[in-house]
């Protein structure tokens, strides 16, 4: 099985809570980024929503922007001391943001709701 993702939990920038995408994006202000609104299979046939971010925000850098969304791929779950779960999980919209502050979002859904933080390795 090919794992597209490495993620890690960044609760921590956050004081451990969940985040909107407005504090995302203040969070790494001025660079850069891509944030994913994704479903994260977290145990067989269990999914929670979460923000994974990474940097860059060219229209292919984690997703082809001609792909439909959802999109399935599969990730790896970085533990803090080796690579540890494994699972799937659904792109459900990709967010490019620009260091001067211009948002293009595919879809508006993770506007408006707090979820956890990861981000790519």
């Amino acid at each position: 099985m090919r794992y597209d993702f490495y993620i890690m939990n960044a609760s921590c920038l956050f004081d451990k809570k969940a985040t909107d995408i407005p504090n995302i994006i203040q969070q790494w202000e001025g660079d850069d980024m891509t944030i994913m609104v994704c479903r994260r299979e977290y145990a067989y046939d269990k999914f929670s929503t979460i923000f994974v971010v990474g940097s860059g925000n060219s229209k292919n850098d984690y997703v082809d922007s001609k792909a439909s969304l959802p999109h399935l791929t599969d990730y790896v779950q970085d533990t803090g001391n080796g690579y540890g779960a494994r699972g799937s999980i659904y792109i459900d919209n990709v967010i490019r943001v620009f260091k001067n502050g211009i948002i293009k979002p595919r879809n508006m859904l993770g506007f408006g709701k707090k979820h956890r933080c990861w981000v790519m390795k």
